[in-house]
């Protein structure tokens, strides 16, 4: 197998033996990079097409297609750049183009060794993926997605960065990109972070400031949840050590308040204190005064009556009981003991204090 290397990321670069190889025309270098992306997968002449031209096919694409792929034997080599059932094979492991290296050590990114390979991707980062050629499909299709990777993976070792204590070296990985991308709020929150964690709170909160200008102005929307709840925690003053986890903290339950029913019947000790002055219901009062006056063979009052009205009145036996009290000496104590009995028997209701 030749010693030949494709360098997507970034301007295009490609290598034989060390030596760099002028891949001439835009249109054969789009095809290298619809190859190089396939490196070791036959691809067929439709997809081809497709990433080349998209929609502006021209007269006769295989024809085109055959022209370029003549090209790129010549400067590579038939044995890379093979024929094969229905369309094309670069002959290559995807160790020799960047970009599938660099995809392959973020998918596995996530053991004991994830800040070393996490690493060793970003420095195959050279700068805007597909920057030769430009304006093609293909540029179009891909370039998000590996531009996504890359500063996932950036984020990704900040993060490491942070919690090994390098939050300086993750605030000045962060703040060499964040320009380019003022719209990624993870990138801003891990920012945040950083600072924060670095003893530059002030720096945050400005940081903050910037990207909530920033949404509103162009988007016209607020930050979101978790850059809010950085912001928020960043006011307060707390770390990030401060917070539970989220996997091991307990929720809290507030307190459930007892319902009306499942309250035990209270028996009241005393009337409420009488009202200095009391207007209204005279007939009510004067048939109080008329039964309390009444008093059995024995000597003792009568039987205890009952007084309704709406929530909120003036107390009726309260103020029946003061006036009783000035015709009567035993009413008193018996309107007294009559209402301390009704309140123990029952409860007034929350539409009435009828019991």
């Amino acid at each position: 197998m030749t010693d030949v290397n494709i360098c997507l990321l970034g301007p295009m670069v490609v290598t034989r033996a060390g030596e760099p190889v002028d891949i001439p025309g835009r249109r054969p270098r789009t095809l290298l990079a619809v190859l190089a992306l396939e490196a070791g997968t036959p691809v067929s002449a439709e997809v081809l097409a497709d990433r080349i031209w998209g929609e502006e096919l021209p007269d006769n694409p295989r024809g085109s297609l055959h022209t370029y792929i003549g090209r790129l034997r010549r400067v590579l080599g038939k044995e890379v750049v093979c024929r094969a059932a229905g369309g094309y094979i670069l002959d290559l492991p995807r160790s020799s183009v960047d970009a599938l290296a660099f995809v392959d050590l973020l998918d596995g990114a996530d053991g004991p060794d994830a800040y070393e390979r996490l690493e060793q991707a970003i420095e195959l980062w050279r700068g805007e993926p597909f920057d030769e050629p430009a304006g093609e499909p293909l540029a179009e299709r891909m370039r998000p997605w590996l531009v996504d990777r890359y500063l996932a993976a950036l984020e990704h070792r900040a993060e490491l960065d942070v919690a090994a204590g390098r939050a300086p070296k993750a605030v000045a990985d962060v703040r060499r990109v964040v320009g380019d991308h003022p719209l990624r709020e993870s990138l801003w929150a891990v920012l945040l972070e950083a600072l924060d964690a670095a003893g530059r709170t002030a720096e945050a909160l400005e940081a903050y400031e910037e990207v909530r200008s920033r949404l509103a102005d162009e988007l016209g929307a607020d930050p979101g949840t978790e850059l809010r709840a950085i912001f928020t925690r960043l006011l307060v003053g707390s770390s990030p050590a401060d917070r539970p986890d989220d996997a091991d903290a307990q929720p809290t339950v507030p307190a459930q308040r007892a319902s009306e029913e499942d309250l035990p019947d209270a028996v009241p000790h005393q009337l409420p204190a009488d009202v200095p002055g009391f207007s209204g219901r005279e007939v009510e009062l004067r048939l109080l005064d008329a039964i309390t006056s009444t008093t059995s063979p024995a000597g003792r009052a009568s039987s205890p009556c009952t007084a309704s009205g709406l929530p909120g009145r003036p107390r009726s036996p309260s103020t029946g009981r003061a006036t009783a009290s000035s015709t009567s000496p035993t009413a008193s104590s018996t309107s007294t003991c009559a209402a301390t009995a009704r309140a123990s028997r029952c409860r007034p209701s929350r539409r009435s204090r009828r019991c």
